[in-house]
Formats: C-alpha cells, structure tokens, sequence
C-alpha cells in the first residue's frame, strides 16, 4: 500500500474514533424518567423493555458503525492485495521468462543451429576441420578458402 492510502487509512480510522466517541459522550442512550416508568411497568418481556428504552437505537448505532469500518478495511485490504499481487506476479513471470529462453537456447535452438551451420559449409564445399579452432589457428589456405566458397568459386 502507498504511503498516502496508509495515511487515508490511518485519518479515517481515527475521525471514526472521534466520531464514535463525540456520540457516546452526547448521546443520552436512556432517559432516567423513562427508564424508571418501563420498571414500573414490571413487564419480563425483554424485548419490551428494550423497545421502551432505546436499546435497539444502541445496537443498530454499533452496527451501522462496525459495518462501515469493516467496509473501509476490506477495500484498503484489496487494494492492499492486489498491487502486491500484481508486483509478485511481474517478478515472476521476469525470472520465468528468463529461464524458458536460456532453455529454448541451449536445448533446442544450438542443435538447430549446429545443423543448419555445417549444412551451410557443406553446400559451399568449406572443410570444418580447417577453420579457426578455440586456440585461434588456422590452417594457412584456409582462410583463402572460406572466402572463395562463399563467394562461389570453388
């Protein structure tokens, strides 16, 4: 996650905070006069006596509040996931990539190559045995006749 999503994550987060405090300060949940005549009443209905007291006003309150945090995590959370996702997937299909060509490389196109090569030299009528070897010597007419045959003149 950026730094900004962080520090929009972490701002939210606290102005709920705030905000959930500021209610709980200022909202009188039950009025004492209230509350004294549901006692009154001596009713054992406990959803009676909540509906009379404003107990469900609390709850739907927690709620409605505990979803929204929820909601706002789970979309920094998948923001989160994805641009990781999405940088761990290019890494890996970099290094991937890179193994299949130095495959492709050495198992199937040097064979291919070795054969279409001496082909060539033999076509031009060119003896593989008198070119440059990894010591860096050649046969003295050698070089004369590389450069005849691929000119044609052999």
């Amino acid at each position: 996650m950026s730094y900004w999503a962080r520090t929009l994550f972490v701002v939210l987060h606290i102005m709920q905070i705030i905000a959930i405090l500021m209610l709980f300060k200022e909202y009188h949940f039950v009025d004492p006069a209230l509350y004294e005549a549901v006692k009154d009443q001596k009713s054992a209905d406990a959803m009676h006596v909540a509906s009379q007291l404003g107990r469900f006003d609390m709850v739907s309150l927690i709620l409605s509040m505990t979803g929204i945090f929820i909601s706002l995590a789970a979309i920094f959370a998948f923001i989160e996931v994805r641009s990781r996702s999405v940088r761990i997937a290019a890494e890996t299909a970099e290094r991937e990539a890179a193994r299949v060509a130095q495959e492709v490389a050495e198992l199937q196109i040097r064979p291919e190559a070795s054969r279409i090569i001496e082909e060539f030299f033999d076509r031009k009528g060119i003896d593989l045995n008198k070119l440059p070897t990894k010591s860096g010597t050649m046969a003295q007419d050698a070089g004369g006749d590389i450069a005849a045959a691929l000119e044609g003149k052999t």
